[in-house]
């Protein structure tokens, strides 16, 4: 006999870590141009995956409509597993980059913090700070990076 307290997996939170395995099997190692104290630059793993393709494709080797896009993709965003680096369209592919794999745990705070209702801790909404603090951080990285290499380059005329 079953433990009533067991909760089955969402069927969501399935759909989001199988299009998430894909992408991780599909990505790259994401690597970044630091400017040493010298002036030279060198590069230097992030610790992230970077998967740049069509989701579309995804979704459809895995045999999910192309409605679930949306969700899975916001899941995973929400979950703070994936960011999006740059939209793709026609021809053009989307870049993700790939943070943490999903769970259980983070599909549960994501889809109450994603759905209105309140939050089941002070965790869940720290977790979304976080995450929403490491995402402008990493921005702020690749910006002044390419700020930096646009004066070296400058330098170098």
């Amino acid at each position: 006999m079953t433990d009533p307290t067991d909760s089955p997996v969402p069927a969501m939170f399935e759909h989001c870590s199988t299009i998430y395995q894909k992408m991780l099997r599909d990505s790259t190692p994401e690597v970044i141009n630091v400017l040493g104290k010298d002036g030279s630059t060198s590069t230097e793993a992030t610790g992230y995956a970077i998967y740049e393709g069509y989701l579309t494709s995804l979704f459809s080797e895995a045999g999910m409509a192309a409605p679930y896009y949306t969700t899975v993709t916001k899941m995973l965003r929400n979950m703070g597993c994936a960011e999006q680096v740059s939209r793709g369209g026609g021809a053009k592919k989307s870049k993700w980059r790939l943070i943490t794999e999903p769970t259980e745990e983070l599909y549960m705070k994501a889809d109450a913090i994603g759905s209105g209702r309140e939050p089941t801790s002070k965790t869940a909404m720290n977790t979304k700070q976080v995450n929403d603090l490491t995402k402008r951080v990493d921005l702020l990285e690749e910006q002044m990076t390419a700020l930096l290499e646009s004066l070296m380059a400058e330098e170098a005329k």
